[in-house]
């Protein structure tokens, strides 16, 4: 709202570009007061996933009507070999290893994405197996994000990894604030192995050390199924890779990274 009291701005510089969307009221503002003080602005966005998701397709975010132009790539094909194997970014492995699936043949979509509440009954019904085999393929792996569909959802994995012996920190939007930080710090501070969340901690989460994720949920999203697997691709000293279990088909659906 106070925008103009900075003066002219030559370049503002976005990071998570693919959520800057001048649908947003609140971003329409920002970029509307930039550039009334200064028509010749400059938007620069950096972002892993540089496109929007529309329905089952994905518009590039130069075609979104504020940026122009994609000037610098290092997010597919050679460059991002390049960089696994100058170690900017660790391996992904996704294993052979049988893990249960979630059955989608009754889940119906809403939006551009599954209905949430249907999914996460069906994600539900596999949860305890895929716990199971979960562990038995997390070996030598110390540090695990989990991906539920919902609350209930998130709290049932938390559940099942507690009565099994595991530490294990739960983590979404509506969580008080002060047990939002102290779940997190835990996690980041290695204090808890597990860590379970649900709409959170996708975009931007900084946890290097993290060297498994497991995804007890299904997308039809590219933004989101990337952004997931980007929690550990960040290289750190004790780990090699980072070991992905997927209950929800979508490497299948959304193919490799």
């Amino acid at each position: 709202r106070q925008i103009r009291r900075f003066g002219p701005i030559d370049y503002c510089i976005v990071d998570e570009a693919h959520g800057f969307d001048l649908s947003l009221k609140s971003v329409k503002k920002l970029v509307e007061g930039l550039q009334e003080v200064n028509p010749h602005v400059r938007f620069i966005g950096l972002t892993a996933t540089p496109f929007r998701q529309k329905g089952v397709k994905t518009v590039p975010l130069s075609q979104c009507g504020l940026f122009t132009a994609k000037v610098y790539d290092l997010t597919a094909g050679r460059n991002y070999n390049r960089l696994q194997r100058e170690g900017y970014i660790a391996p992904i492995l996704a294993p052979t290893v049988r893990f249960p699936q979630i059955d989608l043949a009754d889940v119906k979509t809403s939006g551009e994405d599954f209905d949430e509440k249907q999914l996460a009954e069906a994600a539900m019904k596999i949860t305890d197996e895929a716990v199971a085999v979960a562990l038995d393929n997390l070996d030598g792996r110390n540090h695990v994000m989990w991906f539920g569909v919902n609350v209930a959802h998130a709290t049932m994995i938390r559940d099942t990894l507690a009565r099994r012996g595991e530490s294990v920190t739960l983590i979404y939007g509506d969580l008080d604030k002060h047990d939002r930080v102290e779940g997190i710090r835990e996690f980041k501070e290695r204090e808890t192995r597990h860590i379970v969340s649900v709409a959170t901690l996708t975009t931007g989460f900084d946890a290097p050390h993290v060297d498994a994720l497991v995804l007890l949920r299904a997308t039809r999203s590219q933004v989101l199924f990337r952004q997931i697997i980007g929690r550990g691709l960040r290289p750190d000293p004790n780990k090699t890779d980072c070991l992905v279990l997927d209950a929800g088909g979508n490497f299948a659906r959304l193919g490799a990274i």
